[in-house]
């Protein structure tokens, strides 16, 4: 696949929130629900809403680089249960928790349909 035919990418630094009661929330309209694998990550293709407009957008799922996979194990979850189907909307909140072992940043997901 050409990275040229790809629309961008959401970039999770844009989302700062450390509180997972007041989380960044995103809301989208899946287009495909089988992931697709790029150089550096699995990600789907979803349409990002910004006010009334629904744009094109690539939803990094997980980084290969990452032991982080709660965002496309939730994802793979609910497209196997049929809750995630082409056009559907979704609502996916995102903050910065710790992780259980070191204490270190790490990005939290909650998916909802």
């Amino acid at each position: 696949m050409m990275a040229d035919n790809l629309a961008p990418f959401i970039k999770w630094g844009s989302f700062r929130s450390i509180d997972e009661k007041n989380p960044d929330i995103l809301h989208l309209r899946a287009v495909e629900t089988q992931p697709f694998e790029t150089q550096y990550s699995t990600c789907v293709r979803v349409k990002i809403r910004d006010g009334t407009t629904l744009t094109d957008a690539i939803l990094n799922l997980k980084s290969h680089e990452s032991a982080n996979a709660s965002l496309l194990n939730q994802w793979n979850k609910l497209a196997e249960s049929g809750k995630i189907k082409h056009g559907a909307e979704l609502t996916l909140r995102t903050w910065l928790g710790q992780s259980k072992y070191n204490k270190r940043p790490i990005r939290r997901f909650a998916i909802e349909v």
